[in-house]
């Protein structure tokens, strides 16, 4: 398995792991849950509003979800929300890096630090020490 797929896994398991916390805090803040009465605090309707997704995909219910298949869908629309909002950037990261390496190898530049090693025949860069792959 490559860096980057180790990476964007890692970055999307992160996501889900954040969803599902997020849908069983955003489940269990939801105001009427505990007591009739209760109002949930600042920070309690901050995380609530990260739980949007999960409401979003079980908005076919009135009054939130309450059976649970309707949590599931919960749950489930929070880790692939989050998980692919993690994962991503990571790609896209990973994606502009192999862009530049291949633009360093083509203009004749170091693909570490791109330092030009145009007349370089050590076959080491000068600037960082990165063996020089011969084309």
């Amino acid at each position: 398995m490559t860096r980057i797929a180790r990476r964007t896994m890692f970055a999307f398991i992160a996501g889900v792991a954040f969803g599902v916390s997020l849908a069983l805090i955003g489940l269990l803040i939801q105001p009427g849950t505990i007591n009739p009465s209760w109002q949930p605090t600042a920070a309690q309707q901050l995380i609530g509003a990260l739980h949007i997704p999960g409401l979003l995909a079980c908005s076919l219910t009135l009054g939130g979800p309450d059976t649970k298949t309707e949590i599931l869908v919960c749950i489930g629309a929070n880790c692939l929300f989050y998980g692919i909002l993690l994962a991503v950037p990571v790609l896209i990261a990973a994606d502009y890096h192999r862009h530049c390496q291949q633009f360093r190898r083509e203009e004749g530049l170091c693909i570490t630090c791109g330092y030009n090693l145009t007349g370089n025949v050590s076959g080491i860069c000068p600037e960082c020490g990165t063996t020089i792959e011969k084309p």
